[in-house]
């Protein structure tokens, strides 16, 4: 990523704010977009378009509209025709693209309301269920329990934004569940982490498993830790807890002369030392890879007021960019496994922590979104699929996380837009902030 150096000028920045723009319009009507979702090729296991998904479907899209209408009311139509378009089934998913919109222009207060109570009820009952099952079964998750696409961790974000008493209610439950999550089990007649998933989530894993990752993993209940703890939301043993992670997350990091990097998952023979740790490819991704778990590192060190740890972060973000580009699994400029996600991460370090290496890599990989616009594709950029075989197909997405929303919402971060800059913006579901 460091073969051609590049200063982040005033034109690069106009040029990823046009983009934005561009594909803002092209994702303005809900009917039009839909049904080239709906038309879209796609391969076998990629996900179907979902118009009430957040990550995949029209909530996302309206999320982009409220970025944009920070700086220009106009765009505030898209952004109730989409949450419109969406409210059959999307419940939750709504609440980012809501709390966004009322926070500028007003609105939706019935609506936050319901969503607020609907988070709450379906946090304490996730709660309430995990622990029915570790009663009955004995210790092991699944990742859905506690993660940041569908357990208590993306739950929790939600509540955070929501912010009324009923919500921060059910925010310190899920928090005193994931602090219980952090404190050793016994697997195998071994002891093991709290978080350890049973060998039935992933069957690569005969023995289980611990997920590592900002999406799925143990960095994404520590994320929410942190950002909760900075907002003044004290938690008996949280504090502890977010070390605990910490340190075992700096353990099972794997370096190289550029710094850390982390594998995907631990397996179970790999925790109590049996097996090496081995990164399965050196990711740089949001999703699975150095990028998230650095942001989450980062963000708990500005939580325990650790510059260590914060230093540790931009070190591990460093080398992601300086490694040679072949070796950072990333594929597409989307932001789950794409530059867009790498991009995003960056940007938020270094809000806190500006660095000369990442100030480049950020050009530089903003370049790289910018090279795969795409003018005939109908949301302008398409998702990158790699297929079982290892062969990479475009697909039309115009979503958060894997399409073009998310895209122009990573462009207008680069470009500085007002609307990416605050508490709860658009990547806070994504738990970068």
């Amino acid at each position: 990523m460091t073969a051609l150096p590049l200063a982040v000028s005033p034109d690069l920045r106009r040029r990823a704010i046009t983009v934005a723009v561009e594909v803002a319009d092209r994702l303005r009507s809900p009917e039009p977009v839909a049904a080239s979702a709906r038309r879209a090729r796609r391969p076998a296991g990629h996900p179907v378009w979902d118009a009430s998904s957040l990550l995949l479907g029209h909530p996302g899209v309206a999320l982009l509209h409220a970025t944009m209408s920070v700086a220009d009311p106009s765009w505030a139509a898209a952004t109730h025709a989409h949450m419109a378009a969406a409210s059959g089934g999307a419940g939750a998913d709504l609440v980012p693209a809501a709390v966004l919109h009322g926070s500028v222009h007003g609105g939706y207060p019935k609506l936050l309301r319901t969503l607020a109570e609907a988070v709450a009820v379906a946090c304490t009952h996730q709660v309430e269920a995990q622990a029915r099952r570790v009663a009955h079964d004995g210790p092991g998750l699944a990742v859905a329990d506690y993660d940041v696409v569908s357990g208590l961790a993306g739950k929790g974000r939600l509540l955070l934004a929501l912010g009324d008493d009923r919500s921060s209610e059910a925010l310190h439950t899920a928090l005193g569940h994931l602090v219980a999550c952090t404190r050793p089990v016994t697997a195998h007649d071994a002891a093991v982490p709290g978080w350890w998933c049973r060998p039935g989530d992933c069957v690569e894993f005969p023995q289980g498993y611990l997920d590592v990752g900002l999406a799925h993993g143990i960095a994404g209940p520590l994320a929410l830790m942190a950002l909760a703890h900075d907002r003044g939301h004290r938690v008996e043993g949280m504090p502890d807890a977010m070390r605990t992670i910490v340190d075992w997350l700096l353990r099972r990091a794997v370096r190289d002369e550029h710094g850390p990097m982390w594998p995907s998952r631990i397996g179970f023979a790999q925790e109590i030392g049996d097996e090496p740790v081995v990164p399965d490819a050196v990711k740089a991704a949001w999703c699975y890879g150095t990028a998230g778990v650095a942001r989450a590192l980062h963000l708990a060190g500005i939580a325990l007021g650790d510059r260590m740890l914060c230093a540790t972060a931009v070190q591990a973000l460093r080398g992601a960019a300086l490694r040679p580009w072949s070796e950072a699994d990333l594929v597409g400029p989307t932001i789950c496994h794409g530059a867009a996600g790498l991009l995003q991460v960056v940007l938020r370090v270094s809000e806190r922590d500006p660095d000369p290496v990442l100030l480049n890599a950020a050009g530089l990989l903003a370049q790289r979104v910018l090279y795969d616009l795409d003018r005939t594709a109908p949301f302008g950029f398409r998702h990158a699929h790699r297929t079982r075989a290892g062969r990479v197909v475009g697909v039309d997405e115009p979503g958060l996380l894997q399409g073009a929303a998310g895209v122009a919402l990573v462009l207008a971060t680069f470009a500085h837009h007002p609307g990416t800059v605050g508490p709860d913006v658009w990547d806070a579901p994504l738990m970068l902030s």
